[in-house]
């Protein structure tokens, strides 16, 4: 992997980590409330009760779809951005992953109407350790690295 891709894989995880530190804030669960009341009023034409169990249950599932998600692209990203394949290299990332996860939680205490959950940070390990198991199967299959393959066997 040349080092441009590599160095753009670290600015993109240094990206999400800022994303993932403010999604633990009081603005980002006030915007995840409003975009949930938007997409009923734009799907359906109406607004929905913030009680329901139908705002409830889809509240939910994008909340936690959006905990998968950032950390399925933390273990991706970093897996990436750190060469080499191996069982340690594995084990490090889903432990990075964790401790970004524990940390993300542990930053709610300091914002008000946030509340931290050992829940949370299972799925945030289950998306680093996704996106890390999905980067091993087809992170080598990248365009750059077929490229830097030719390019050696032509030399």
């Amino acid at each position: 992997m040349t080092s441009r891709v590599r160095h753009l894989g670290v600015l993109l995880l240094a990206v999400l980590i800022v994303v993932i530190a403010f999604s633990s804030s009081s603005l980002a669960a006030r915007w995840l409330d409003d975009g949930v009341c938007n997409a009923f009023t734009l799907f359906f034409g109406t607004g929905i009760a913030g009680d329901s169990p139908v705002y409830q249950g889809t509240h939910f599932v994008i909340e936690k779809g959006s905990h998968l998600a950032m950390y399925f692209g933390f273990g991706f990203i970093l897996s990436i951005a750190w060469p080499g394949a191996s069982k340690r290299k594995f084990l490090w990332i889903c432990l990075t992953g964790l401790a970004m996860g524990i940390a993300s939680e542990l930053l709610q205490f300091l914002f008000p109407g946030r509340d931290p959950a050992l829940r949370d940070v299972a799925i945030n390990l289950a998306g680093t350790v996704l996106g890390a198991m999905a980067a091993r199967r087809y992170g080598g299959r990248c365009r750059w690295e077929r490229a830097e393959r030719v390019e050696v066997l032509n030399s």
